[in-house]
């Protein structure tokens, strides 16, 4: 982990106050320095690095390609750009995608944590209408939109949606 935080730590800049240029030997890499960004509320880096996580020719597995996107649904949320999230919400969605329900689950976790009750919803109606037989693994995420809604801050706290 501390590698992946020092590659977060020393990207290269372009000239002109141009965009990041991020570069990770491996998915992992970019997950770990992701995780770190996101845990110190910096979106920008946690964007670019999950982004990174996905986006390249790395060979990675189903759990990780969805937990990348949860994660930058996250640090798009805890950035402010809803329709970065909402971009996000649309690939998810899509008839071809291959979401797994651990994936739509981490997505609906970010989208209750950051406060988006619509968009937790949508997600909510489309992962039980694709895992019907799986309906208790988003019970958390039912939950926490109910407290959302009803602007219970105590409940949502009690499912571990307590913000930083």
């Amino acid at each position: 982990m501390r590698y992946a935080l020092l590659s977060l730590f020393l990207l290269p800049l372009s000239g002109c106050g141009g965009e990041t240029q991020v570069n990770f030997s491996s998915a992992e890499a970019a997950m770990e320095a992701g995780d770190a960004a996101l845990a110190a509320r910096d979106a920008e880096a946690a964007v670019a690095a999950f982004s990174h996580a996905f986006n390249h020719d790395f060979v990675v597995d189903c759990e990780m390609a969805w937990k990348a996107r949860a994660r930058l649904c996250e640090a798009e949320l805890l950035g402010g750009n809803i329709e970065g999230a909402k971009k996000v919400l649309e690939v998810v969605l899509a008839p071809e995608s291959s979401a797994t329900s651990s994936g739509l689950r981490r997505l609906g976790d970010a989208m209750v944590l950051a406060g988006e009750a619509d968009l937790a919803e949508q997600l909510m109606v489309a992962a039980v209408k694709r895992f019907p037989e799986e309906r208790e693994v988003f019970s958390r995420i039912a939950d926490g939109l109910e407290a959302l809604k009803s602007g219970d801050a105590q409940a949502l706290a009690a499912l571990g949606y307590a913000g930083d």
